[in-house]
């Protein structure tokens, strides 16, 4: 690393104004501002919000980020992300490092299920059967609505001939002599 004389933000702006002067000289990406700053007053805010964090050291840190796990139920990534927003506000903007060991109580992963399911993760053949006769029931239903549809036209289905000419003979029947393009023979 170079020996670069480290940016001071100007003393007379309020803290979080410095915060984001220090966050713009490093070029910072703007979201990352953003978050930065609503962890380091979630921080703040923990600790009463009466007190600058130049009083507080890491067995503040480490309380609040225990907090964050125990009380708040975040993920790892979150409170990874709240530690670092906290580390740079003390490195960077404060000129005062942590150098205790911080040991916040971790989060722990959640177990997610395989994306991609081999036979033997899927269980007995039973789940499959399962699932076939879901299958068949969603078509038994289908049937039946089909069915409904065509008694309100008033039409029987009868597998003797294709649908269409079925339909058509049956309409015929019923209303008479009807002209139309889908008579069979026009």
């Amino acid at each position: 690393m170079e020996n670069r004389p480290k940016f001071r933000p100007n003393p007379s702006l309020r803290l979080m104004d410095q915060v984001r002067e220090v966050l713009r000289y490093h070029h910072y990406a703007y979201h990352t501002e953003q978050s930065y700053c609503q962890w380091i007053l979630r921080y703040i805010r923990f600790h009463g919000g009466k007190i600058h964090p130049k009083e507080l050291g890491a067995q503040q840190v480490e309380r609040f980020l225990s907090n964050l796990t125990t009380v708040g139920k975040v993920s790892a990534s979150t409170q990874r992300q709240a530690l670092n927003a906290i580390v740079f506000l003390y490195r960077e903007v404060l000129h005062k490092p942590l150098d205790d060991k911080i040991a916040p109580a971790r989060s722990k992963r959640l177990q997610r299920p395989p994306t991609v399911l081999t036979r033997e993760r899927t269980g007995p053949p039973s789940y499959r059967k399962i699932s076939t006769l879901r299958f068949k029931f969603r078509l038994t239903m289908l049937s039946n609505s089909i069915t409904k549809i065509l008694k309100k036209v008033s039409v029987r289905f009868t597998c003797q001939r294709p649908w269409p000419e079925n339909i058509l003979m049956l309409i015929e029947k019923r209303s008479g002599n009807i002209s139309s393009p889908l008579k069979k023979g026009q």
